[in-house]
């Protein structure tokens, strides 16, 4: 495991969340911020923008390609990225909270890691790991592309590709209880919270 940034006082870490389509990201970061406890700095979900229409599976802002590309040449986001043919965004305001000692949980590519590892302030990265059987139902069962289109064959084919990430600071298993991952999860990013004064 590889060591993580020294920590900023009073800067709150951002803790990447990585994996492969139908890891069950999404519904881990909601499952850890319903356990993340009351008397701790509130737990930040940071909302994506995203290039496609809205979907009951993800809760995201959807911004068509011309809308996206004007937010992002306003410099309007932190993190920006494509993937599978869509363009997504982080917004800036989540650094607000990173410098009030509020932990920010986000849903990205691996491939924004080294570029948040060297301009934010401190990143942490959680992989959230599934056996691929299990990757490739959740994928079918929440129905976002078709199963025989291109991007349903590109979100298979990428996790037999990459089972893993080896820079990643904690790996969470997510695939038996959810309250269990989520519980691993909260224990993690409060053990990287910033020291009362």
């Amino acid at each position: 495991m590889p060591p993580t940034q020294p920590p900023s006082t009073g800067t709150a870490p951002m803790v990447l969340i990585v994996g492969n389509s139908g890891s069950g990201k999404d519904t881990l970061i909601r499952e850890t911020a319903r356990q993340w406890p009351a008397q701790l700095p509130p737990l930040v979900t940071a909302q994506r923008f995203i290039t496609r229409p809205p979907h009951d599976s993800e809760p995201f802002v959807s911004l068509s390609p011309a809308e996206f590309e004007r937010l992002r040449s306003e410099n309007r986001f932190c993190l920006s990225w494509s993937s599978y043919g869509l363009a997504y965004g982080v917004p800036k305001e989540v650094l607000c909270d990173l410098a009030l000692g509020k932990p920010v949980l986000v849903n990205v590519s691996r491939s924004v890691i080294p570029h948040a590892r060297e301009h934010l302030p401190r990143v942490l990265v959680a992989y959230v790991q599934v056996p691929l059987a299990v990757s490739m139902q959740r994928i079918q069962q929440r129905g976002r592309e078709d199963r025989d289109s291109a991007a349903y064959a590109d979100r298979i084919r990428r996790a037999e590709e990459q089972p893993g990430l080896a820079e990643a600071d904690i790996v969470i298993d997510n695939s038996g209880e959810l309250a269990a991952a989520a519980g691993q999860l909260c224990g993690f990013i409060v053990s990287h919270l910033p020291a009362a004064d």
